[in-house]
């Protein structure tokens, strides 16, 4: 009789709703980008009331708060910074753009002046770094029909980079596996076409953060180009600032490393083939790269002078740019080669453009190379082929290999990529940060670029308190410490405050012996507005997020008896992880939610993900909107769900008093089958379609995302709250059926068992279907009140249908002809129906209006300012408000002039009020 109380139907209902939730996500058109022609997608159903509960944001910078469309913005050659400005802006005549700093020259200028002065030292350091551009790079050239030439490539840097040497006149006009061919034109349109022979390529990785290539110039020398970041290209070069170097080394030994390299390349591999090749190759390893390099310098194998650029340069005359072919390239070299400490205060002067372009939010590489002599690149080749060809550890032994190459390098230049935010970026994580999420933003650029896009995204607002964790500048227990005494106990706390962290001091942080710089940071993050780390690794980001996610205050000490009180726990946070990269995978897989979005870096991270949208933008909508309906939703759909069976079950329940408890049952055993029937447009519509607030409030008013955070649609009062109104109506539908027309009452008609029943069975599913379609349902449609009159409408014709399809049988329940020759034409039973159904609606209307007329007045003197309303006693949302109550805001979309600002507020459009103009009076 009461096996489903707890229905198995609440499985497969959950399932059912998700499906109507994706749905409406899938065919949401405001989530569509026409630009790209991408709708959002869901990957996965499981999570989609998480959404509206997220505490934690973790994103990436690179192609997700970014456009990933790049363009070069400054270079760094032979000591100098010059800006660079693509043709559009050359053609327009601009001279200086927003990244210009006062008597900053464009590379035009630079470019004009190797033109008039092609014999000089300068000349060869800046044809030397604009070929390095054009020759280190996996691009693909494509001609167009009209003999225009683009690129396809599999990373912008590199496509804006190749671009930008194709501007400044190296071009590259063909690509195969084999060879390169260069078109080289300078300002008087003299040209030049060299072709390079690529003989080998050590590709970029996310461990490496550099590729280098292997090339054979036209003069039959051999040069190695090598590109990446500067924390990996400063310790190999042959002329870098020695206090540089101990600067970066010391970066290194406090994050726990062994030395300058990680382990891996200063052991031997450990492997059992008795393979010759192996063997030998095990015999050749035994050393560093560093002793490879000195062996090499001291004889052990051939070397061409390593301040030669291979490439013969023939002087002409003035204004003609010189031949890389022929003639002697020793007057060249002999005019532009510079002593030891030139070439370092050069890098000097480099490494602090780049942190200067760094703290403009600029993305940069830095270019180094060197000669190679025959000799060394055979023993080189040998060992490379053997490692391209092993079948254990191979990608370990190629960038074993490669790092052996990558040694005593000339520093070439730097260049600044643009990488400029996505549009309504700032917008969307403004309005995360006062919907109460937490952002944290994880990036493998430099720290000062992180910073600048953390303000230009108002991660970091003015009002922010920025707080460095840095392993080279002390004790990092100390800084934590002192972190947390200003942000927790200090005299006037930060209203919002971001940490600062690189990647090497996260190291020192989670490898710290006793683990206590590991409970100091993570029980500091909880009380952080937003985290930016810089620096990160796609194993760093994902470590992050786990942590967080599995609520690090539970693996801190939280008080001995804390275990007795498991109910006075925090909520563990929810995560959710965004990006566009392959890098992004491991931490999007390790979030609670994952978003990935369709950019320019490929599909991987938006396959993966369990929801996949074109732009950031689209994560309000999709978090504030979308995640808080689907949360509201599940939520009334479960208690909906139970309130339904208490409700039906109840009456059955007292009935059993009058049955002597023999177990006889109210309802005929049909009833118990068609409940679910009669009743399943209750649960799905309020679980697909309900919405108990606009979207354009919900925009507008961020602060209402709390809700779902704290969990307040599925609380145990809430609970509680809901099982008593069942209990109640249960109650009085016995109480009224039993007292007005069952209960030993004599009328003409049957009023058994049956049909007692079946009043109670009617009233139970007309008062379900009313209560939740019409009364507890505020987004009404047309399929809201279709499904509340069909099912209603399928109430009475179970009840006729049974009444004349029943055979007569030996039984209480007398079902033949009931409705239409029995109880059917008994006013009584009519009357008690009705009386029943009135009551319920007036105690329930009641209910409301109470209700109503207490919050109203409080949401509108609270709001009052704020909404542009006078109030003596008004108090902005901004200043404070922490109301997640649903019903307010519904009472305040009812107000024309309140819903018109929302929706402007909704769709970012502020109102501009005139000066001297005071708020209308309510």
């Amino acid at each position: 009789m009461f096996n489903n109380v707890i229905p198995l139907s609440l499985y497969v209902g959950l399932e059912g709703i998700k499906l109507g939730q994706m749905n409406l996500i899938n065919n949401d058109v405001n989530l569509y980008d026409e630009r790209s022609d991408t709708p959002a997608r869901v990957n996965a159903t499981n999570n989609l009331d998480d959404l509206g509960q997220i505490g934690y944001l973790f994103t990436d910078k690179t192609g997700t708060l970014t456009d990933n469309i790049m363009n070069l913005r400054k270079v760094s050659v032979a000591g100098t910074s010059w800006l660079h400005q693509d043709r559009v802006a050359q053609g327009k005549g601009q001279a200086k753009s927003v990244g210009a700093g006062a008597g900053e020259f464009t590379t035009r200028s630079l470019l004009e002046y190797v033109h008039s002065e092609p014999q000089g030292p300068f000349a060869f350091h800046v044809k030397r770094f604009l070929l390095a551009m054009a020759l280190c790079h996996t691009c693909l050239p494509i001609t167009s029909e009209n003999g225009e030439i683009d690129f396809q490539a599999c990373s912008p840097d590199e496509l804006a980079l190749v671009r930008a040497a194709q501007e400044m006149g190296f071009v590259v006009i063909e690509r195969s596996p084999e060879s390169i061919k260069i078109h080289i034109t300078d300002t008087a349109n003299n040209t030049e076409r060299l072709e390079f022979q690529i003989l080998d390529v050590v590709e970029f990785s996310s461990k490496r953060k550099r590729m280098s290539i292997i090339l054979r110039c036209p003069d039959g020398t051999l040069w190695l180009i090598c590109k990446g970041a500067d924390s990996v290209i400063l310790p190999r070069l042959a002329k870098a600032p020695r206090d540089m170097i101990d600067e970066l080394e010391e970066v290194s030994d406090l994050a726990g490393h062994a030395g300058k390299h990680s382990p891996a390349l200063r052991s031997p591999w450990r492997l059992g083939s008795s393979d010759r090749g192996d063997q030998e190759w095990l015999e050749m390893s035994q050393g560093t790269p560093e002793d490879y390099a000195r062996d090499r310098d001291s004889g052990g194998a051939p070397s061409a002078r390593d301040d030669m650029i291979p490439l013969r340069q023939n002087i002409r005359a003035a204004g003609n740019i010189g031949s890389f072919r022929q003639g002697t390239l020793h007057g060249v070299v002999e005019s532009a080669v510079t002593a030891s400490d030139e070439e370092a205060q050069c890098i000097r002067q480099s490494f602090a453009h780049m942190d200067r372009y760094a703290t403009e939010g600029l993305r940069t590489l830095v270019y180094a190379g060197r000669s190679v002599s025959e000799g060394e690149y055979q023993d080189w080749k040998r060992l490379y082929h053997q490692a391209e060809t092993s079948l254990h550890h191979r990608q370990e032994r190629i960038e074993q290999v490669g790092e052996m190459m990558e040694q005593s390098l000339h520093f070439l230049g730097v260049s600044a990529v643009e990488d400029k935010l996505q549009q309504h970026v700032p917008e969307t994580i403004e309005k995360l940060r006062r919907a109460q999420v937490k952002i944290w933003m994880l990036t493998g650029d430099k720290r000062e670029t992180a910073i600048s896009i953390a303000h230009s995204a108002r991660i970091c607002g003015p009002n922010t308190s920025l707080y460095v964790l840095d392993v080279t500048a002390g004790d990092l227990e100390l800084q934590l410490t002192s972190i947390a005494d200003t942000i927790l106990y200090g005299a006037e706390p930060p209203t919002h405050s971001a940490v600062v962290i690189d990647g090497a001091t996260l190291t020192a942080i989670e490898k710290d012996p006793g683990s206590r710089l590991r409970r100091l940071f993570y029980q500091l993050a909880p009380n952080i507005g937003s985290v930016i780390c810089c620096r990160a690794s796609p194993s760093q980001k994902a470590l992050l997020v786990r942590v967080i996610g599995n609520d690090p205050l539970s693996k801190v000490e939280r008080g001995r008896f804390s275990w007795l009180r498991p109910w006075s726990a925090p909520r563990r946070p929810l995560t959710l992880a965004i990006g566009d990269g392959a890098n992004d995978v491991p931490m999007i897989l390790t979030a609670s939610v994952g978003v990935g979005i369709s950019g320019r870096e490929g599909q991987q991270a938006s396959r993966v993900a369990d929801f996949s949208i074109s732009q950031f933008r689209f994560l309000a909508r999709l978090m504030l909107v979308h995640g808080r309906w689907n949360y509201y939703r599940t939520t009334r759909f479960i208690l909906v769900t139970f309130w339904k069976e208490v409700l039906f079950y109840f009456p059955q329940a007292i009935y059993q008093a009058e049955a002597g408890s023999t177990g006889t049952s109210l309802y005929h055993s049909q009833a118990l089958m068609f409940t679910s029937y009669l009743t399943a447009a209750v649960i799905l519509v309020i679980g697909m379609y309900e919405q108990d607030l606009k979207a354009d409030t919900l925009l507008a008013v961020p602060e209402l995302y709390v809700y779902g955070q704290k969990g307040k649609g599925l609380t145990s009062v809430v609970y509680l709250g809901w099982m008593t109104n069942s209990l109640t109506a249960g109650f009085v539908i016995f109480a009224v059926c039993w007292a007005g027309y069952g209960g030993g009452i004599e009328t003409v008609y049957d009023n058994g068992l049956y049909a007692q029943g079946s009043l109670a069975f009617a009233c139970c599913m007309i008062w379900t279907n009313y209560k939740v379609l019409i009364l507890e349902m505020h987004h009404k449609t047309k399929i809201t009140l279709w499904s509340a009159f069909g099912s209603i409408i399928g109430v009475w014709l179970y009840l006729l249908v049974t009444a004349i399809i029943s055979g007569y049988e030996p039984s209480p329940y007398a079902i033949k002809g009931g409705m239409l020759k029995e109880y059917g034409r008994d006013p009584s039973w009519w009357f008690a129906l009705l009386y029943t159904l009135g009551l319920l609606i007036a105690a329930e209307s009641t209910f409301k209006s109470l209700r109503q007329n207490v919050m109203v007045r409080a949401l509108v003197v609270r709001c009052g300012s704020w909404l542009g309303i006078a109030f003596d006693s008004g108090k902005g949302i901004r200043e404070g408000f922490n109301d997640w109550d649903p019903h307010l805001w519904q009472e305040m979309e009812k107000d024309k002039g309140v819903r018109r600002r929302l929706r402007d507020l909704g769709n970012g459009r502020k109102r501009h009020r005139s000066r001297g103009k005071t708020p209308r009076p309510l």
